[in-house]
């Protein structure tokens, strides 16, 4: 029970952690978008989603995915205590990283004119793409040595480092946003990419690991590895990134630059809101089941913890959201941005769906099943673009937040279905039971929100603090939490 209570704990605490890190990110970009929407207007938040999309795509591919896959390589070594082998593993991962950075980010900066005339359909974006090669060649690297901070589990330099890298990014962008104005937008991408490597890169300088020099084969064969595991991985951002690619082109197409920048606050607040909790999951739950990937005992239970915890943290802040939904939405961006809560009060319910998705499919990245992975991953991104579109056609802005919903509901069955499986690896009685509570809870949530029911919304919003406080309480054991605390205060 003792041992329980630690893991409860364990988990709970890089959980905050990370979300106060996140809270702080997602802070900086809504003032960044409050900001280009005050100077700009819809149709800068709309170009704002346009290059965004870009850069995250660039971005997904430019190292091919080494960056998550050097995470499991590096947790591995370090917790064989083996410091040849984990300086080794370092020195092998760096130069690697360099070299697919630099070319890829060559390779966009010549292909910039095709991509604006034939993807991006106006030739005239041709310069900004130029632009952005510089912006993916930073960010690359920025994540690369966050990669090998994250690997050796050092949370407080990776918050430290992810923190002031996204504050000082910014700062160093507002002058480009009152002064360029639209142009401004591209130049703040390439500061924000060299602020976030310079902090990773000083954050991994004090971690003083020492490496090795490493012989070609050496570094060949490691190398192998890395990408072989990193394509797998990066499948899942760079199929995301273009699904959501194009479908902001298909907005901007059949609903104009305007309807992609009400779709783009909307998304924008239901994922970097609630990414907060996602970032914290895979933060330290990615390094810590990597571990112990050849013990599907041990998965199962690491799995329901992690995603109980999530539901937990996860419901206050979606009647939090229902209740002051208009008044953040005015407060982060302008009161024309308010017919966005047709996106989002449908999409609440695939949060929950998608915080029970997303530690599933993470096992298969952990065991580093990749023919699975890729196959899943390929099938889901083309159902979900074209369940996008379908709904979008029906239903308008309500019709994309349905779609979410659905999608995250899709992904979830089917994972469960094949961790069941594959692994016999599946979630507990217990976690469906706090599940189809919350998910109850939601509900009423959706309903009280769209009846206008104003009374029954504080209600549910208080009662859903007081479940999750009390379900926490039970499992952290915050008694013994407290009398801990006090009789290390009395020494």
């Amino acid at each position: 029970m003792v041992r329980e209570e630690k893991s409860y704990r364990a988990i709970f605490k890089t959980i905050v952690l990370f979300a106060g890190v996140k809270i702080g990110v997602v802070l900086v970009n809504l003032l960044k978008n409050k900001i280009i929407a005050l100077f700009v207007g819809t149709t800068g938040i709309g170009f704002l989603g346009l290059l965004s999309s870009v850069l995250s795509l660039a971005t997904s591919v430019s190292d091919l995915g080494i960056s998550k896959s050097g995470v499991r390589t590096i947790s591995i070594s370090s917790v064989s205590g083996n410091q040849t082998k984990l300086g080794k593993d370092i020195k092998s991962f760096k130069l690697l990283l360099l070299l697919l950075s630099f070319f890829f980010s060559l390779f966009l900066y010549l292909l910039a004119f095709p991509i604006s005339k034939f993807i991006l359909s106006d030739e005239n974006l041709e310069s900004y793409v130029k632009l952005l090669s510089l912006a993916v060649f930073f960010s690359s690297l920025a994540n690369g040595f966050l990669a090998i901070i994250q690997g050796v589990r050092n949370h407080l330099y990776l918050a430290k480092s992810t923190t002031l890298g996204a504050i000082l990014g910014f700062l160093a962008s507002v002058p480009l946003f009152y002064y360029l104005r639209e142009k401004g937008i591209v130049y703040s991408f390439i500061i924000s990419g060299v602020v976030a490597f310079f902090f990773a890169w000083v954050y991994y300088q004090k971690l003083s690991i020492k490496t090795y020099n490493i012989k070609f084969e050496e570094f060949i064969g490691q190398s192998k590895n890395n990408i072989r595991l990193g394509v797998s991985m990066m499948m899942v951002t760079f199929f995301s990134g273009l699904s959501e690619f194009l479908l902001r082109s298909y907005l901007i197409k059949n609903g104009g630059i305007q309807y992609l920048g009400l779709f783009q606050t909307a998304y924008t607040i239901v994922v970097g809101y609630f990414g907060i909790i996602f970032t914290a999951i895979t933060t330290d739950y990615f390094p810590r089941i990597s571990a112990i990937a050849n013990c599907n005992i041990q998965l199962k239970d690491e799995l329901n913890k992690q995603a109980l915890l999530t539901i937990l943290v996860i419901s206050p802040l979606l009647m939090l959201l229902y209740v002051f939904m208009p008044k953040v939405i005015a407060l982060l961006y302008t009161k024309d941005f308010l017919e966005s809560i047709r996106f989002i009060k449908y999409s609440l319910f695939g949060i929950i769906l998608q915080a029970c998705s997303q530690p599933l499919g993470m096992i298969l990245l952990a065991k580093n099943n990749s023919k699975i992975f890729i196959i899943s991953v390929l099938g889901f991104q083309t159902f979900f673009l074209l369940n996008y579109i379908i709904l979008y056609n029906l239903y308008g802005l309500d019709g994309l937040g349905m779609a979410f919903s659905i999608n995250m509901l899709t992904h979830f069955i089917v994972l469960q279905l094949v961790m069941h499986k594959l692994y016999s690896i599946t979630y507990t009685k217990q976690f469906y039971r706090y599940f189809l509570l919350i998910l109850f809870h939601t509900f009423l949530g959706f309903w009280a929100f769209h009846c206008n029911f104003k009374l029954l919304q504080y209600l549910l919003l208080i009662a859903s603090f007081f479940v999750s406080i009390t379900i926490l309480k039970k499992l952290l054991n915050f008694g013994s939490i407290k009398k801990a605390i006090i009789d290390k205060l009395k020494k």
